[in-house]
């Protein structure tokens, strides 16, 4: 799923389609629509739960909460737009995709 083109689009907007997404989902391309600014802590929450999916699903440490994890995209492969992570959003955003993938491209 590219993502990457929806400059035009609000924060809010974005993120209502990353809940919609299907588990089928295993590569996304995102700007910084999602990565910066009110977009931001809306991105952490999609990660948030693609995490405890992977986490429900591979058993690892009890991390994810049994049973109230709504069924999130299975992410292997995902790329930021250029421009889209800085410094401060990929310390937020790093530590929750790096476990999950095969394939990241900055």
């Amino acid at each position: 799923v590219d993502l990457s083109g929806s400059k035009g689009l609000s924060a809010k907007r974005v993120s209502l389609i990353l809940d919609y997404l299907p588990a089928s989902v295993e590569e996304m391309k995102v700007d910084s629509v999602l990565t910066k600014g009110p977009g931001l802590p809306l991105f952490l929450r999609f990660l948030n739960r693609v995490r405890a999916q992977h986490f429900k699903e591979h058993g690892a440490e009890g991390r994810a909460e049994e049973g109230g994890v709504k069924e999130a995209p299975r992410l292997k492969s995902f790329a930021f737009a250029a421009k889209s992570l800085g410094p401060t959003e990929a310390s937020n955003i790093l530590p929750l995709l790096l476990p999950l993938l095969v394939n990241l491209s900055l």
